[in-house]
């Protein structure tokens, strides 16, 4: 997988800096005012304590983003299941583990069928690693017959329970 091209530009100005840094303590070291001494500390001090920041900083940030699902990349949710309070916080969660939402309108969309099959093909992902929730059973077999996943949901309990099955942190 090619690295992101805004992350190859953001380490080459980190190496450029780095070697800035390294450049003007040797450029100190060899100065001999007491202004170019103490530049000497500061300079010195910065390509010690810059680079372990750094270090920190991105170990923190692996430990708190949050953990993707390995099985699932979003899910697809029914209109009629969006009402409740619970729901609202169950899709919050979602939302907070990476994963990609999408509301099913049964008012606006000629048919279930349609919908899914429309989605799947201009966002161009793969449907297995979809999950569709509803409160119909009949529309989930529907989703499962076209290869989407999914969870007949009553109630936000049995929701969460139905995910965390599948390994999907919530």
């Amino acid at each position: 997988m090619k690295t992101p091209k805004y992350k190859r530009v953001l380490a080459m100005i980190a190496i450029c800096l780095i070697l800035a840094m390294y450049i003007s303590t040797f450029i100190f070291a060899l100065m001999k005012s007491s202004f170019a001494k103490s530049m000497f500390r500061a300079s010195l001090a910065c390509t010690i304590i810059v680079p372990v920041f750094l270090y920190v900083a991105l170990m923190v940030a692996r430990l708190v983003r949050p953990k993707k699902s390995a099985v699932v990349d979003g899910v697809i949710v029914s209109s009629s299941l969006t009402a409740g309070e619970g729901i609202d916080f169950l899709l919050a969660d979602l939302r907070k583990n990476g994963l990609m939402l999408f509301t099913y309108k049964a008012d606006e969309n000629a048919s279930l069928q349609d919908y899914l099959t429309e989605l799947a093909e201009t966002n161009s992902f793969k449907k297995s690693r979809y999950i569709y929730i509803d409160s119909s059973r009949e529309n989930v077999h529907l989703a499962q017959s076209l290869g989407f996943a999914g969870i007949d949901c009553k109630d936000p309990v049995s929701c969460r329970q139905a995910l965390r099955s599948l390994d999907i942190h919530v």
